[in-house]
């Protein structure tokens, strides 16, 4: 909107800011009364800004260690990547999940850029024309295999309504729940 010329409708604060304090809260009695099970907080450009400790392990890693991005984790060679062992049906569904959240916040934002890294990642160019729900299966697993245990898991997304602030309305809750 500013590179428009017009004012934003909403502001746009800070995930640490005082004006998200009752968002904070209520993202972290989510993450906390999930457990056993991983939840994360994530922004519109997949960044990880809060997650409970099973999210933490899943991930592996520790809440104190630098930013995570999800794209990151999920497109670039590493460890999380190796993980899903359904990798090929993970990414073309984040693939698309991507295009949409560029569809709604436009080429130039930081999903954009998400986007482009992610195409350009090992092993996604043959994923980009695929339809998705090829798996005859309501919900898509993500299948995980760690320390030679193998893990299935779908996910929920929560989000806020009646949001008043550009972070808030874009701040994405999800959950992984046992297939």
């Amino acid at each position: 909107m500013l590179a428009a010329g017009y004012a934003p409708r909403f502001s746009e604060s800070d995930w640490s800011s005082s004006s998200l304090e009752a968002v904070r809260a209520a993202a972290k009695l989510i993450l906390h009364n999930h457990e056993p099970y991983p939840a994360i907080v994530l922004d519109s450009s997949f960044n990880v800004l809060e997650a409970n400790a099973a999210a933490w392990s899943l991930l592996g890693t520790e809440a104190t260690q630098t930013a995570i991005n999800m794209v990151d984790a999920v497109f670039l060679p590493g460890p999380i990547r190796d993980s899903i062992e359904n990798w090929d049906e993970i990414a073309n569904y984040f693939i698309h999940r991507l295009r949409q959240s560029v569809r709604f916040r436009g080429t130039n934002s930081a999903v954009a850029a998400k986007l482009k890294q992610a195409l350009s990642a090992p092993g996604v160019k043959s994923l980009i024309d695929q339809p998705l729900g090829t798996t005859n299966t309501v919900l898509l697993p993500v299948v995980l295999q760690s320390n030679g245990e193998t893990t299935r898991w779908f996910t929920t997304i929560t989000s806020f309504g009646g949001a008043m602030d550009a972070l808030a309305e874009e701040i994405m809750i999800e959950q992984f729940h046992p297939a």
